[in-house]
């Protein structure tokens, strides 16, 4: 099922759409100025967000949301097909819960442009086992962006990319 949200709708309250398993694609209005939170955590078949091109606010690409100059990760679709994800050069920042619980996701490359990283942006990502860090990370939320150890091997060993075993929560080791 897909949904339109009608130019008149201005905001969408955090955790509105949680859990609606049947939603596969919504269309955001031009009217949308603020979306909260884990508006769409547990939409599993969810596969891409789209944002109207007269919108102020967000913009979208290749169904992942973002703000209106594409510089903040917003909302990446629980359903989305495809194990990898690279972030786009021009992203400074991932926002608070972007990739919760994205359990389809294996690996993510994060470009030298991302410097912050907000609280549980990539948690319970329990089959994320690649991460690819291309700068340094600034962000001071970054010890609560991922699942076990990975913050401070990343802290203490730099850009790289950093794996672990694929059955969970367990150490990350750089390659």
């Amino acid at each position: 099922m897909g949904t339109n949200l009608p130019n008149s709708v201005t905001s969408i309250e955090p955790c509105a759409f949680q859990n609606c398993t049947s939603l596969t694609s919504v269309t955001i209005g031009n009217g949308v100025t603020e979306i909260g939170k884990w508006a769409f955590l547990g939409c599993d078949s969810l596969t891409a967000i789209n944002v109207a091109t007269g919108n102020a606010s967000y913009s979208s690409q290749d169904g992942v949301l973002y703000n209106k100059n594409k510089t903040t990760i917003i909302e990446y679709p629980p359903g989305k097909t495809g194990s990898t994800f690279t972030i786009p050069d021009n992203v400074i920042s991932i926002r608070e819960g972007a990739f919760l619980y994205r359990t389809k996701l294996t690996s993510i490359t994060i470009p030298s442009s991302v410097t912050s990283i907000e609280e549980s942006a990539f948690g319970n990502c329990e089959n994320l086992n690649s991460v690819t860090f291309q700068g340094m990370i600034t962000s001071s939320n970054l010890a609560m962006s991922f699942d076990g150890d990975l913050r401070d091997k990343y802290l203490a060993r730099g850009i790289g990319t950093y794996t672990r075993p694929n059955n969970g929560y367990t150490s990350w080791t750089k390659q």
